[in-house]
C-alpha cells in the first residue's frame, strides 16, 4: 500500500492521470485497522474497460499501448531499489516441468527465450494492466489504477501480460471472434511504440513472454482444487495461443 501510495503521489505531480489520494482528517495516507488497511481515493471520471469493448472495437488497444509506454516513461525516474525484482525467465523454469504434462513445449522455448532474456530492458511496471485497471470515458482513455503489484520487472512484461488479460477475460465468450485477439495484440505492441520504440530482442521476445505468463499460471491455479476451471481455461488459452503465435 505504501509503495502504490507513493507512485500515485509522484505519477499525479507528473500530469498522468491516476487515482489521487485523499488524505484522512490525521493527515495520514491510509487508514490501520488491525490487519485491515483502508485507502481513499479520488474517483477517475469514466468506467473500468471491459474486454467485449475492446474485441468490438480494435483501436482501443493502440489507446492503451501508448499510455503503456508514458507511464513506463514516467517510472522509469523511481528508485528501483525500493520495489521487488522480478525474474519472470527464473518463474517460468521453475514452472515448466508443471506444465509439461498439459502443454508440449520443447526444449527450444527456454534455450531461446534465455538467449535473448539478458538483453531486455528492464525498469519498474505496473504488473497488473488488465481491463478492470484500466478506466475510460466515451472512449477516451483517462487513467490506470491498483499498483499494489508494481515491481522491477522486463518492460514487455506489460504489453504481454495485458494482452493475456483481454483474452482470458473473454476466452469462453461465444459471441466474441477471438482471431481478433491477433489484432488488439499488434495494436498494444504499435500503440506502445508510437511513444518508445520496441528494441528487436523485445520483439524477438514476446512470444516467449506470453508463453510465460500462461505457464506460471497454469503452474499456480493447478496446485490447487478450487480453480480447476481457471487451470484448464489458461491451458486452452496456451494451446490456442501457441498456435497463432508460432516461435
Amino acid at each position: 500500500i505504501k509503495n502504490s501510495i507513493s507512485i500515485t503521489n509522484s505519477l499525479a505531480k507528473s500530469n498522468l492521470p491516476v487515482a489521487e489520494i485523499v488524505k484522512p482528517v490525521d493527515g495520514s495516507d491510509y487508514l490501520q485497522n488491525g490487519e485491515l488497511y483502508f485507502v481513499v481515493t479520488k474517483r477517475i471520471k469514466g468506467s473500468q474497460l471491459k474486454c467485449e469493448d475492446i474485441f468490438k472495437n480494435t483501436n482501443i488497444a493502440y489507446q492503451i499501448g501508448s499510455n503503456i509506454a508514458k507511464l513506463h516513461n514516467s517510472l522509469k525516474t523511481f528508485d528501483e531499489s525500493d520495489y521487488k525484482q522480478a525474474d519472470i525467465f527464473s518463474d517460468v523454469e521453475s514452472a515448466l516441468p508443471k506444465v509439461q504434462n498439459f502443454v508440449n513445449l520443447n526444449d527450444d522455448f527456454l534455450k531461446n527465450f534465455n538467449i535473448v532474456y539478458d538483453k531486455l530492458p528492464m525498469q519498474i511496471i505496473h504488473r497488473d494492466i488488465n481491463p478492470s485497471n484500466m478506466i475510460f470515458d466515451k472512449g477516451e482513455f483517462k487513467g490506470f489504477i491498483d499498483f499494489d503489484l508494481t515491481e522491477v520487472n522486463i518492460r514487455i512484461f506489460d504489453i504481454c501480460y495485458c494482452a493475456t488479460a483481454i483474452l482470458s477475460e473473454c476466452f469462453n465468450n461465444s459471441d466474441i471472434d477471438k482471431s481478433k485477439w491477433l489484432e488488439i495484440f499488434d495494436n498494444l505492441v504499435k500503440g506502445y511504440e508510437s511513444i518508445t520504440p520496441l528494441s528487436e530482442f523485445e520483439k524477438q521476445a514476446l512470444p516467449y513472454v506470453l508463453y510465460s505468463i500462461q505457464i506460471i499460471c497454469i503452474a499456480y491455479f493447478s496446485q490447487f482444487d478450487k480453480f480447476d476451471s481457471l487451470t484448464k481455461i489458461n491451458i486452452d488459452m496456451l494451446k490456442w495461443v501457441i498456435n497463432k503465435l508460432k516461435f
